[in-house]
């Protein structure tokens, strides 16, 4: 199932990125790793990196897996696999949407 879901998403959740490799991102992502695609977002390789470097926070997090993948967006999910309090989403950032503008122009809109 997860990699029929992530061949359906053409573009990093964060930046709109659509050319170049895709990492599947582990929302939750304890040891147990869950594969849900609840738990999962594309990122490109830049954007995966500064979640990991802690740049981007959970609840933005979630806000990028809300807009990007309502379809799969289970908050109850989330909720109920999450170790710790889970956050409330958070608005997306300026430098993400400056991100993305910069996308927009070089690759075209989504």
């Amino acid at each position: 199932m997860r990699s029929a879901w992530a061949k359906t998403q053409s573009r990093c959740a964060c930046c709109w990125k659509s050319s170049g490799r895709k990492n599947v991102h582990h929302i939750l992502g304890s040891a147990r790793r869950i594969d849900d695609v609840a738990n999962l977002l594309i990122l490109c390789p830049a954007c995966h990196e500064l979640v990991h470097a802690s740049k981007i926070s959970l609840g933005v997090i979630l806000s990028l897996k809300l807009e990007s993948d309502p379809d799969h967006w289970s908050h109850a999910w989330l909720e109920e696999n999450c170790v710790h309090r889970l956050p409330d989403a958070q608005p997306i950032p300026y430098a993400i949407h400056q991100r993305r503008r910069k996308y927009e122009a070089t690759e075209g809109t989504p």
